[in-house]
């Protein structure tokens, strides 16, 4: 509705909505999507935010200030959001063991650093913590010390992505299409791979 009814470029998270646009442009946006949401939703006045070129959200880092000189957004979890999953990850390899609903908590935090920089990569590491059923020993070698222990890695590499706005090249995109298959039974594994030029 914001988007097509009052040109908002505006997304939903749940039950927070984020508009993005210049600087002079924000306040109007906003001032609009409230306009119109408040007499079917209401808001909570207590989580508006003023328009910003740099805004944390959920531990990721979103900066546009770029975009007038380099077309560029720049994307990155923040240090702090890092160093808590980082301390978190080690404490269950310190410990020995994890439990189902901490492997629940473990999940969600997990997906939230991973996400917003590598969009579905890497989600594969993380099936081990749904697999838990009461606790799970992480000890080397068995998969949850190799799941805990990948991450912990990921997490220290997680570097900021820059995001063009505009296509960088002017040739046709080659796609990649790919999918994966693992039978525990065999410990057996098939890759597919598509390239389209």
């Amino acid at each position: 509705m914001g988007r097509r009814l009052a040109a908002v470029p505006v997304t939903g998270y749940f039950d927070d909505f984020q508009i993005y646009g210049t600087p002079c442009d924000c306040a109007s946006a906003q001032y609009t999507l409230g306009t119109m949401f408040e007499p079917l939703i209401g808001f909570d006045l207590a989580k508006h935010m003023s328009g910003d070129q740099i805004r944390v959200t959920l531990g990721v880092r979103c900066d546009f200030s770029r975009v007038p000189l380099y077309h560029s957004i720049t994307m990155e979890v923040t240090e702090e959001r890092k160093a808590k999953l980082a301390a978190l990850l080690q404490s269950y390899i310190d410990t020995g063991s994890i439990t189902e609903a901490e492997a629940g908590r473990l999940y969600g935090k997990s997906r939230f650093v991973i996400c917003p920089r590598f969009g579905r990569v890497y989600l594969a590491a993380l099936q081990p913590l749904h697999k838990i059923h009461g606790r799970a020993p992480v000890r080397p070698g068995g998969s949850m010390h190799d799941c805990l222990t990948y991450l912990l890695r990921v997490v220290e590499v997680l570097r900021p992505v820059t995001l063009p706005i505009f296509p960088v090249r002017s040739e046709e995109p080659v796609v990649v299409l790919t999918d994966a298959s693992f039978k525990t039974s065999t410990m057996t594994g098939e890759l597919g791979i598509v390239a389209w030029c």
